[in-house]
């Protein structure tokens, strides 16, 4: 059985591999972007094709690994199975003290937890209503793991015609990244609005160089 600390490691993880995976995805969009804006590259450029290769099959097997079933792996359901043997972490009472031992006040505490767990779950976290989040994208996730399984992964001899689409990855990747939010909220008190990349720098702004560094 996973202990508390595997627990909060698999947390850290998959949390990491999800900011990565926004961060492919956000270079992914812009670069759409780029190249729509610029028709007369996108003819026949055997380069962008490798591009968005590259980043549709990274997409598609960082999905796989965030999703995966199989025992020893690292993946959201595993972290389902694990927070489940430890249900401990997952009560009212344990929450309310990992926050105020942070040094928020009780009441914050209270408020917060109620907002996480909902007021049909008053004693913790119900894993049974995150796994029905996964369950809600699992036709979207079949046609993909499908794709994923007979054409990247393998070389399937008779692979299936159920082609998935760019809206069956982003949705994938959407639903997985809210179950992990609340994961994330619940266990560690820190509230993620959205894994996408902030970006730094507007685009437009002229770069200043100077003996520090770049301005």
């Amino acid at each position: 059985m996973p202990t508390e600390r595997e627990c909060f490691e698999m947390i850290e993880r998959i949390e990491n591999s999800l900011t990565i995976l926004f961060s492919s995805r956000a270079s992914y969009r812009e670069y759409l972007e780029f190249i729509n804006t610029n028709p007369r590259l996108n003819t026949g450029n055997h380069f962008l094709t490798w591009i968005a290769d590259n980043y549709l099959y990274s997409a598609a097997m960082s999905l796989r690994r965030l999703l995966d079933k199989t025992s020893g792996t690292i993946s959201i359901y595993k972290l389902l199975d694990a927070l489940q043997a430890n249900s401990h972490l997952l009560t009212k009472t344990s929450y309310i003290s990992r926050f105020i031992a942070d040094g928020s006040s009780q009441d914050l505490a209270e408020k917060c937890f109620a907002s996480l767990a909902g007021s049909n779950h008053a004693e913790g976290l119900d894993l049974q209503t995150l796994k029905i989040r996964i369950d809600s994208f699992s036709v979207n996730w079949e046609r993909l793991k499908t794709y994923i399984d007979e054409r990247i992964a393998h070389e399937a001899r008779s692979p299936s015609e159920d082609l998935p689409t760019i809206s069956d990855l982003d949705i994938c990747i959407d639903k997985a990244a809210e179950v992990m939010k609340v994961i994330i909220a619940f266990m560690k008190y820190a509230s993620i609005v959205s894994f996408e990349p902030v970006v730094q720098y507007s685009g437009v702004d002229p770069i200043v160089w100077t003996t520090g560094g770049l301005e």
